[in-house]
C-alpha cells in the first residue's frame, strides 16, 4: 500500500491522500508526507495536523508511533521501534520486542536523524541533522550531533529577538546542519516558504 501511494503522489494526489489516510492509524489535516514512505503496518502509526515529512521517511511501527502538530521531518529520517534482545543466545532465537516512539508538537527532525526504540522528544526540540537520538529529548531543546558545539542549548532558542538565521553566529537552526538555500539577496539571511496555504479567514 505504500509502494501505492508513492504512484499515486505522480498522478493523483488527492487518491494518495485518501490513501494514505487508509494506510496510516490516523492523519491530521494538511499532511505532507513525500514518497518513498517505508512502514511496517502502518495502523500503529498517529500523525497530526500540518505536519511534513521529506522524502524516504522509514517509520517501523511494530508498536505505536505518534506525531504532533506542526511536526518537520527531513530526508531519510528512521522513527524505529523495534528491538532485539542484548543476550547473544536470545538473539539468536530471532527474538524481536518493540517500544513506543512519541514525537511532540512542533519537533524539527533533521535529514538522516534516527529515533530509537522507546525515545520520545518533547515539543519544540529540533534534532540535528545525522543526530541518532537514544533517549528522550526534554522539551525546547536541540540534539546535536557527536561534531557540533555541544553548548547549543535550550537557552540558543529562547530569545524572541534572536535570529539565528544568519550566518553568523552558528547557533540554534544553523548549527544542526540544515541551511535552506537561498532564494534570491535576502540581506544575508536564509530564505523560508510556508510549506502548507494560509488559510484566508
Amino acid at each position: 500500500m505504500a509502494a501505492r501511494y508513492g504512484e499515486l503522489m505522480l498522478t493523483d494526489r488527492s487518491a494518495a491522500q485518501d490513501l494514505l489516510a487508509e494506510l496510516l492509524g490516523s492523519v491530521g489535516e494538511h499532511v505532507a508526507i513525500r514518497p518513498p514512505l517505508h512502514v511496517d503496518y502502518g495502523y500503529n502509526i498517529h500523525v497530526g495536523s500540518r505536519v511534513f515529512a521529506n522524502f524516504g521517511l522509514t517509520a517501523l511501527d511494530v508498536t505505536e508511533i505518534r506525531i504532533g502538530d506542526d511536526v518537520q521531518i527531513g530526508p531519510h529520517v528512521q522513527l524505529l521501534c523495534p528491538t532485539h534482545p542484548l543476550n547473544p543466545v536470545d538473539r539468536k532465537r530471532q527474538w524481536e520486542g518493540g517500544l513506543p516512539i512519541t514525537i511532540e508538537d512542533n519537533v524539527w527532525l533533521g535529514g538522516g536523524a534516527i529515533v530509537l526504540a522507546g525515545v520520545s522528544v518533547g515539543r519544540d526540540a529540533v534534532v540535528a541533522a545525522g543526530a541518532v537520538v537514544t533517549r528522550d529529548v526534554p522539551p525546547g531543546t536541540v540534539v546535536p550531533t557527536a561534531e557540533e558545539d555541544a553548548s547549543i542549548t535550550k537557552a540558543a532558542m529562547e530569545d524572541p529577538d534572536a535570529r539565528p538565521y544568519t550566518d553568523a553566529p552558528r547557533i540554534a537552526m544553523i548549527a544542526v546542519g540544515l541551511r535552506l538555500g537561498r532564494v534570491g539577496d535576502h540581506g544575508g539571511e536564509f530564505a523560508f516558504r510556508r510549506q502548507f496555504p494560509v488559510d484566508p479567514r
